[in-house]
């Protein structure tokens, strides 16, 4: 009898649908706040672009006062030196930092950064068209995503190899020692000084600011290694291996220290109601990222096309 107990409840164990893992939900909230700025940014972006799309701008603005209002507004956003160098900087390096906590927590990490890296590609491709769209240089050859499916690509083959080979865990002194010494490395560097290919005085990870990187990849594919290294880049997202690689090992650290194997919230009675929208757009963070831009130019087209706004492409 007691075989019998213990053969049906093997058995029904098995039949039994398994208990889905509770999510850290502040690990998702943390990605959410980023993403959102992301989306805020890039539409004050996309209205200051509107001079190198619509072919009568200055009759649109000129007959609706309030769009250029808008527009004056969403052009101090972009050309905001603290913005640009500070608060993109610290919102970025939150979410490579929440990047790293999320690769410790992740069961699979191979296909995580494959999936990273191709959404990468397609924001490069698309990029690269809108450049030739708009006659402007907007290629992203090594933004966030491209950086993160790199990482989290080669740390879950080292990773790999230290648990088959060496029947170890890589450590989290190993991971923050060596994110400290990748971030300080490319800090170092961009103290360098130097004339660039114009003759002007710049610093070490910008050869050419706003504009000139996508002829330097069409003459030279190889320098896609030197902008994912820090040396060519376009501002319009940037993201090279040194120093910000370092923020995701950090957060790598951190993920096992605070989580361990465990891997539950530090925050189990938070009222989960209140954040679960805010977990909800974390959850959805890459997908959120390759849409937005589609999204935000449909939206402006269904306002702007009836406004009277003529597209040179539509237009030719």
């Amino acid at each position: 009898m007691l075989i019998i107990g213990n053969n049906y409840k093997v058995l029904t164990n098995r039949l039994l649908p398994k208990k889905k893992k509770e999510r850290i939900w502040e690990v998702d909230f943390l990605r959410c706040l980023p993403i959102i700025l992301v989306i805020l940014y890039h539409i004050c972006y996309d209205l200051n672009s509107l001079p190198l799309v619509i072919t009568n701008y200055s009759d649109l603005i000129e007959d609706h006062k309030n769009l250029a209002d808008f527009v004056k507004f969403c052009t101090s956003i972009t050309n905001n030196t603290f913005i640009n160098y500070y608060l993109v900087s610290f919102f970025g390096g939150v979410f490579l930092f929440v990047c790293g906590i999320s690769t410790e927590l992740s069961k699979n990490n191979i296909k995580r950064g494959i999936l990273l890296s191709l959404g990468g590609l397609v924001i490069s491709l698309g990029s690269w068209l809108a450049s030739y769209i708009l006659d402007d240089d907007l290629f992203i050859c090594f933004g966030v995503i491209n950086l993160m499916g790199l990482v989290i690509l080669i740390y879950s083959l080292v990773e790999l190899f230290f648990k088959k080979v060496l029947k170890k865990e890589i450590s989290s002194f190993s991971c923050l020692t060596l994110g400290i010494l990748i971030f300080l490395i490319g800090n170092m560097l961009n103290q360098i000084g130097y004339k660039n290919s114009y003759g002007l005085f710049t610093h070490w990870p910008v050869d050419v600011y706003y504009g000139g990187p996508i002829k330097m990849y069409e003459k030279n594919p190889w320098s896609f290694i030197l902008s994912a290294l820090g040396y060519y880049g376009n501002v319009v997202d940037w993201w090279p291996i040194f120093p910000f690689a370092g923020v995701i090992l950090v957060g790598i650290a951190f993920g096992k220290v605070l989580y361990g194997k465990e891997k539950k919230t530090k925050f189990p009675k938070v009222n989960k109601k209140i954040v679960e929208p805010f977990c909800f757009i974390g959850r959805h963070t890459l997908l959120i990222y390759l849409l937005h831009q589609f999204v935000i130019v449909l939206i402006l087209a269904a306002i702007l096309l009836p406004m009277g706004a003529k597209v040179q492409w539509l237009s030719a």
